[in-house]
């Protein structure tokens, strides 16, 4: 049986010499347990000396790991933290589309958080945060949702802009008839608040402990929680009461299922 080949990612910016060789110790250690506990092949360490935020085409070593992929010479990518792969959601989702092309598995070990291939063309399955993702089930009963949609603003332009952005959301939820939309909330300055310390999250959060709502809508990750941190804070907090998250931008949907599994489909 061929071996798996295993290559250690880490994309970080040190900020003096003690904290690189730290970094570098863990990585040396991570490959030593693997190489240890398991049958798989170590093929080497590569890192990014970059912001977690970077987009691929400008990390030289992922894009290395890309070529790699493309040629079969690697199986896996195993990565410290989450946000050692990327603190943005939409770079992170657009990284493991393209290892998830060549059949590579991305896993970050502090989180248990394990990307698989697909079992079908049209959805990503991702496992993460120690609970099972799954499809989204079907349910043929009318349900109970909430527009979430937070922003920044500079000028009266550009909040007519978001007034309208949130008024087509509300137009296109309402247009499905599957759908009753309960309430639209909204924050404004959203880049210096974390989640959970939004108004408009809090006011939505008390009142979904109170009624029944199945999904929180947003127009966009960036109108939503466009940081990793932020993005999955949110999604485990709305898992505790059985609600999904549904971002209509990217066609991108997080749903709990009977047995409380969070799942993430993205057609």
């Amino acid at each position: 049986m061929n071996k798996t080949k295993v290559a250690i990612y880490n994309c970080f910016i040190p900020y003096n010499q003690e904290l690189a060789k730290e970094s570098r110790q863990k990585l040396e250690a991570i490959k030593e347990e693997i190489t240890e506990k398991t049958s798989d092949e170590v093929i080497g360490i590569f890192e990014d000396a970059r912001p977690a935020s970077t987009e691929l085409r400008f990390r030289p070593e992922l894009q290395k790991l890309l070529k790699m992929a493309e040629r079969k010479e690697i199986n896996e990518i195993v990565v410290p933290r989450v946000r050692q792969l990327s603190t943005s959601v939409r770079n992170m989702i657009n990284i493991i589309r393209q290892f998830e092309k060549h059949g590579v598995i991305i896993k970050c070990l502090e989180e248990g958080m394990n990307s698989r291939s697909v079992h079908t063309k049209t959805a990503l399955q991702i496992m993460a945060l120690g609970t099972q993702f799954s499809a989204e089930p079907q349910d043929d009963r009318v349900k109970n949702v909430v527009l979430y949609y937070g922003y920044e603003t500079c000028c009266p332009d550009c909040e007519t802009k978001h007034f309208n952005r949130i008024e087509e959301c509300e137009k296109a939820i309402r247009a499905d008839k599957s759908l009753n939309l309960v309430y639209t909330y909204t924050d404004i300055g959203i880049e210096e608040e974390a989640i959970m310390e939004r108004g408009g999250i809090i006011e939505m959060m008390n009142d979904i402990k109170e009624e029944s709502i199945d999904m929180v809508y947003a127009h966009s990750l960036e109108s939503f929680a466009s940081q990793t941190h932020d993005f999955i804070t949110i999604c485990k907090e709305l898992e505790k009461y059985g609600v999904g998250v549904k971002v209509m931008e990217i066609d991108l949907t997080m749903q709990c299922d009977e047995e409380t599994d969070f799942g993430i489909t993205m057609m």
